[in-house]
């Protein structure tokens, strides 16, 4: 699941470009809007008849990102994506892209102040040779425990924006942002299990 702040409302303001693939920025600077733009081109760009893979995008938003650190007259992209997305060979996707234009590969992710926290708590919690979370929703719960650990902060369902790219949702893996109501189940379910 990507997650921001509600006061940042990232998928208000960057819908998914394709069904099955939607994407989180963190942005270090003022560059949100520059990168969704390019993305979109970037999108619409891809005509072969089936919707870019997550691994596809953030390699050619990686390059895209390299060649802006390469001249003196172009800033940088001050912008950290994390692409989701399910491949109909590969599953579920998530890759983070760096600035520098480095992408790789994620069970789980984070972008933003606390990021090498939030990626502590995560590699603890996902261990690469360990079992993924059994489903969307505790994959959900998974993602708000790890939020909620990193920022010391017990969330209401107003307060914080859930995405969720699910394959086994009937829909064929398409881009949704959890209701309020769906995203209290998901906290009453953590601090019940608490």
């Amino acid at each position: 699941p990507a997650m921001l702040g509600r006061g940042h409302t990232n998928a208000e303001a960057h819908p998914p470009f394709a069904p099955s693939l939607s994407f989180l920025l963190s942005p270090v600077l003022s560059t949100p809007f520059f990168f969704s733009f390019l993305l979109l081109s970037l999108l619409i760009r891809h005509k072969y008849g089936y919707d870019m893979p997550a691994d596809g995008l953030a390699r050619v938003l990686a390059d895209q990102a390299q060649v802006y650190t390469q001249h003196a007259y172009m800033r940088p992209l001050a912008v950290v994506p994390l692409v989701v997305g399910i491949d109909a060979e590969r599953g579920p996707q998530l890759y983070k892209v760096d600035p520098a234009g480095y992408t790789v590969g994620y069970r789980g992710a984070g972008a933003g102040a606390k990021e090498t926290e939030a990626e502590n708590w995560l590699e603890k919690k996902l261990k690469p040779e360990g079992p993924a979370p059994a489903d969307a929703g505790a994959t959900v719960r998974l993602a708000i425990a790890a939020l909620q650990a990193v920022l010391s902060e017990d969330f209401k369902a107003h307060e914080i924006e859930v995405g969720v790219v699910d394959a086994r949702d009937g829909q064929g893996g398409r881009f949704r942002v959890l209701s309020d109501a769906e995203v209290d189940e998901h906290l009453v379910a953590l601090a019940e299990r608490d």
